[in-house]
């Protein structure tokens, strides 16, 4: 097979788990150190930072580097790269405390030196949420590159538990965003679709956008999407129970009956042309 790579990211709460499940029972090697979502945990230990970010392209490259060797199993870390992944787990973060980053790298350190050089992966791949804030990046260092991005009503988003980019990156890219609330929630998710959007018309037809509730509502259609953007073949048995695994979540549409005046009106329009009916 020829070596393929395939990620897989969306706003936190987008349903990327049911895309990365895809991908996985399609043959895709996702990863070793996984949480129970699927999400990639050495991506978050090498790149989920906001204190490097906007990083220089130099240490977006040696860290790159460092994912793509533990990744493929395709060679041993340098002295250099070592001490580069035992300085990424130096310090808490906002999402992440010093000693999860600590046990995510002696994982990936340990799994560098067990599988030096063997089982080389040609199909691999990563999910993780947040990947969408360095595709510009990846896609340049690696132009093979194909990016699955999972897309759900931004109202319903807003409304969401899960805020834990807005609480990373908000203040970063929309400057007064600092209050966590539903309607930063709303603007921080436009603008990271407005901006995955553009870069992906820029990969063409390695970009995949999908829509969650679509998943949902047309979970054959949507498999058979996926599989064809991955070039890959689910066996007939596996398609069948990853359709039957697929349910629609209860907060679909949690956004009904609330007044959509606490949002900015445009950020609402947004939504709605991207496919979501809304009344405004």
């Amino acid at each position: 097979m020829k070596k393929q790579i395939v990620a897989i990211g969306g706003v936190g709460g987008s349903g990327t788990r049911v895309v990365a499940n895809i991908a996985k029972e399609a043959g895709v090697s996702i990863g070793h150190d996984l949480n129970e979502a699927l999400d990639n945990l050495w991506f978050a230990l090498l790149f989920v930072d906001r204190s490097i970010f906007p990083m220089s392209e130099l240490e977006f490259r040696q860290r790159l580097d460092i994912f793509k060797a533990v990744m493929t199993g395709g060679r041993s870390l340098t002295a250099q790269e070592v001490f580069l992944v035992n300085q990424a787990a130096k310090n808490d973060r906002i999402q992440h405390s010093q000693s999860w980053l600590s046990a995510r790298a002696k994982n990936l350190l340990q799994f560098s030196q067990q599988y030096n050089g063997r089982n080389r992966r040609e199909y691999w791949g990563w999910k993780a949420p947040n990947t969408h804030m360095f595709l510009d990046r990846l896609h340049n260092e690696m132009p093979e590159l194909r990016y699955i991005h999972v897309v759900r009503n931004g109202l319903d988003m807003a409304l969401s538990k899960n805020q834990n980019q807005l609480r990373i990156w908000g203040d970063l890219v929309l400057q007064d965003a600092s209050e966590i609330s539903p309607r930063n929630s709303l603007r921080y998710w436009r603008w990271a679709h407005e901006r995955v959007i553009e870069i992906g018309r820029t990969m063409g037809a390695k970009f995949l956008l999908i829509r969650f509730e679509d998943l949902c509502d047309f979970p054959e259609e949507s498999i058979e999407t996926v599989q064809n953007f991955l070039k890959l073949k689910l066996d007939k048995d596996r398609f069948k129970l990853l359709k039957e695994s697929i349910r629609k979540p209860n907060s679909i549409g949690r956004y009904n009956g609330i007044d959509l005046d606490g949002f900015e009106l445009d950020d609402v329009k947004y939504v709605k042309s991207l496919g979501y009916e809304i009344n405004i």
